[in-house]
């Protein structure tokens, strides 16, 4: 365990053009971007151009080839705006379950949460440690599995900083 905690210690440390795999800009899906009209030309899904080398219907490259938002692109002032409109109690609810939720982790392989309190001068700290996977969702946005091949054994690694 101790030599994989290490591996994966060494790849926090890739930059993420290392760590990511980013697909061909050649690949990508060809259409003019335009920052003040997101639905320009905008594809249907059926209509997503593939290629092999891509998940499948992945959506890579519709907000251009140096995005890095996807579809987090969708909000914007204007989606804001036009969803406080539809606003009818005005509370919130929260869909996130508690830090050491559920207990005991799920799969039981992984390690809930960890709490430590470290006594210093006049002060304590606080240290929490937890795997991403339990709980709330915590990973980056770019987390995802991708295959070069097809063969869900070879997916590589992917990180997001």
């Amino acid at each position: 365990m101790d030599v994989l905690c290490a591996l994966f210690t060494a790849m926090l440390l890739l930059p993420r053009s290392i760590a990511t795999p980013i697909p061909s800009a050649r690949y990508l899906i060809a259409r003019e971007y335009n920052s003040s009209d997101l639905y320009a030309n905008w594809t249907t899904y059926q209509d997503l151009p593939l290629h092999s080398s891509f998940p499948t219907k992945a959506a890579w490259g519709v907000w251009g080839p140096e995005d890095e938002f996807g579809a987090l692109n969708h909000i914007t002032p204007a989606t804001i705006q036009a969803a406080k409109s539809e606003i009818r109690e005005g509370i919130a609810i929260s869909l996130n379950l508690g830090l050491d939720l559920p207990n005991p982790p799920l799969p039981k392989t992984r390690q809930g949460l960890t709490h430590a309190i470290i006594p210093l001068s006049g002060y304590q700290d606080d240290v929490l440690t937890l795997n991403t996977q339990v709980s709330t969702q915590f990973d980056g946005l770019r987390h995802y599995p991708y295959s070069t091949n097809g063969d869900v054994s070879t997916y590589p690694c992917v990180f997001s900083f």
